[in-house]
């Protein structure tokens, strides 16, 4: 995987260079939705991947959000326009996965569970995990 945070960087020679890099599969270029590059570049990049794979990045601002406990940030357009770029794109790809930070929409399950209803994946929210004491 390859993230790029320069706008600049985003051009034929860098993703066919991406695309060739390690042989038949090439090298993923990280997808990301954050402060770096304007979000119709990412899914434009999206549209054409580099691999067989792809990985998404939902990023959001560093100290936008103070708790994260719920979706406090309204990012139902930007999930609207990330379902339909990955319908498009799937057909292309023998893999997908994807990361959401919580600084993204206030709480990264949230948002994981907000893009698998825009794509209408079923999901089950998981029971209460309890992490046991570290020195107990």
């Amino acid at each position: 995987m390859f993230e790029v945070r320069d706008r600049d960087w985003f051009t034929a020679r860098c993703t066919a260079g991406c695309a060739t890099r390690s042989g038949t599969h090439g090298v993923a270029l990280a997808v990301t939705d954050g402060p770096f590059v304007p979000l119709e570049t990412m899914l434009h990049e999206l549209h054409r991947p580099t691999a067989s794979h792809a990985y998404l990045r939902w990023l959001g601002v560093n100290n936008s959000v103070a708790r994260f406990d719920a979706l406090v940030i309204d990012r139902d357009a930007e999930i609207a326009q990330w379902a339909d770029a990955i319908r498009d794109a799937a057909p292309q790809l023998a893999r997908l996965a994807g990361y959401a930070n919580n600084q993204y929409a206030g709480h990264a399950p949230g948002t994981i569970r907000q893009l698998y209803a825009a794509l209408g994946v079923a999901h089950e929210r998981p029971a209460r995990i309890e992490q046991p004491s570290l020195f107990g």
